[in-house]
C-alpha cells in the first residue's frame, strides 16, 4: 500500500514542474542555489487559489530559504531550468520586484504593490484553438530590462496551466523567486501589484474552457508589462528601443540627443511660423494698398468721363485739343484712354488675385 502512495506521488510530480535552477550564461546553477526553494520541491503540485500568499513565489519556508544572491547585468538574458518541462497549455510570464533601500534579496520578502510584469507570452489561435510555444520547454529564459536602475531584485517565473481551467480554480500556477543583483547604467524603477491581489479567479485569463466553444482570443491575467519608449522626433520620424518585451530608452547619449533633436526642430518651427506670420502681414498690408489704389482710379475714371461729357468746370489748356478735336479723334483718343484704363484694372485685379490666393496659401 506504502509503496502504491509512492507511485501515485511520483506519477503526479511527473505531470507537473517547478523552476529550481537558475540559468545565467550560458551556466545552469545548483538547484535553489539562487532560487528560493518552493513549496512543491518534491510534489512540483501547482498553487490553485490566487489569493494564496504561496501564489507570490511558492516559498517553503519564507524568510530563511537558503539561497543565495546571483550578479547579473541589466540587458542580459536570465533563465531557468525546468524540471519536469512544461506539459500544459498556457501563457509564461515573468515579473521582477526591487528591493527597498536598506534590504537585500535574500532579506526582501515582496510585499506591497512592488511586481511589475516584464514578459508575458501570448498563444497562437487557429481554428483548433489555441496554443503555447512555451509548452515542452526544458529551459525558459526573459532579458532584464537595460534601462531598470542597479540594486537588489527578486525574479519571478510564472507559468500557468490551462488544461483544467474551465471551473473555478481549476487554472494551475507554477512559480519560482530567483534573486538577483542587476548591475546597469539605468535609472527607471518601477511600481506594480501585488501578489496575491494581481489575480482573481474570475478573471477571463484564468477562468477559461479551452475545448469548447474553442476560444478565439486570450488576455494575459494581470498587469501589461512596463514599457518606456524613446522617440525621436526630428524629421518626422519615430523610433523605438526595444529590448524583448519590455521597451527601454536609452536614458544618456541618445537621451541628449533626442533633446538636441527636438529642440532643434522646435526652434525651425518657430523660425518658419515667424517668416509666415510676417510675409503674411505684408500681403495683408499690400492687397488693402491695392483694394484703395483700385477705388481711387475707379473714382477718377467716373469723374473724367463725367467732366468731359458734361463740360461741367473749366478744363485746363492741355485738354483744349481734345475738346476741340473732330468726332473720328475724339473716338481715337477715348479709345487709347480706355485701353490704358482697361491694361491698368487688368494688372491691379491681376496683382489682388495673385495676393489673395499667397495669402490663403
Amino acid at each position: 500500500m506504502k509503496s502504491f502512495a509512492v507511485l501515485a506521488l511520483l506519477g503526479a510530480a511527473q505531470a507537473h514542474y517547478t523552476f529550481p535552477g537558475l540559468v545565467y550564461n550560458g551556466v545552469t546553477e545548483a538547484d535553489w542555489t539562487f532560487v528560493r526553494e518552493t513549496t512543491n520541491h518534491y510534489s512540483h503540485g501547482p498553487v490553485e487559489d490566487v489569493t494564496n500568499n504561496q501564489i507570490r513565489c511558492y516559498e517553503l519556508e519564507p524568510g530563511s530559504n537558503g539561497a543565495g544572491t546571483k550578479n547579473v547585468n541589466a540587458g542580459d538574458k536570465v533563465g531557468f531550468r525546468v524540471d519536469g518541462t512544461i506539459q500544459h497549455p498556457g501563457p509564461l510570464q515573468f515579473y521582477m520586484a526591487k528591493a527597498p533601500a536598506g534590504a537585500t534579496a535574500e532579506t526582501f520578502n515582496g510585499d506591497g504593490n512592488v511586481w511589475f510584469k516584464i514578459y508575458e507570452e501570448h498563444p497562437t489561435v487557429t481554428s483548433a484553438g489555441l496554443t503555447w510555444a512555451s509548452n515542452g520547454l526544458a529551459t525558459v529564459e526573459v532579458t532584464i530590462p537595460s534601462c531598470i536602475a542597479p540594486g537588489y531584485y527578486l525574479l519571478r517565473v510564472e507559468h500557468i496551466g490551462l488544461h483544467s481551467a474551465g471551473q473555478t480554480k481549476g487554472a494551475q500556477f507554477y512559480q519560482g523567486c530567483a534573486q538577483l543583483y542587476v548591475s546597469g547604467s539605468g535609472t527607471k524603477t518601477f511600481t506594480g501589484v501585488s501578489l496575491p491581489g494581481a489575480y482573481s479567479a474570475s478573471d477571463p485569463g484564468i477562468l477559461i474552457n479551452l475545448y469548447w466553444p474553442i476560444p478565439t482570443s486570450y488576455t494575459n491575467p494581470g498587469p501589461a508589462p512596463v514599457s518606456v519608449s524613446a522617440t525621436r522626433y526630428y524629421v518626422f520620424v519615430t523610433v523605438t528601443i526595444k529590448e524583448s518585451s519590455v521597451v527601454c530608452g536609452r536614458l544618456s547619449i541618445l537621451s541628449l540627443w533626442l533633446l538636441n533633436s527636438k529642440r532643434v526642430l522646435i526652434s525651425r518651427r518657430r523660425i518658419g511660423a515667424m517668416k509666415k506670420s510676417r510675409r503674411a502681414e505684408l500681403r495683408e498690408q499690400v492687397t488693402e494698398i491695392v483694394q484703395v489704389l483700385f477705388a481711387i482710379l475707379i473714382f477718377i475714371v467716373f469723374v473724367l468721363a463725367f467732366v468731359i461729357q458734361t463740360k461741367a468746370i473749366e478744363l485746363p489748356p492741355w485738354t483744349r485739343t481734345f475738346q476741340g478735336a473732330t468726332p473720328e479723334q475724339q473716338n481715337e483718343y477715348s479709345a487709347a484712354l480706355l485701353s490704358v484704363i482697361l491694361v491698368i484694372s487688368a494688372i491691379i485685379v491681376a496683382a489682388g488675385v495673385y495676393l489673395i490666393r499667397s495669402k490663403a496659401a
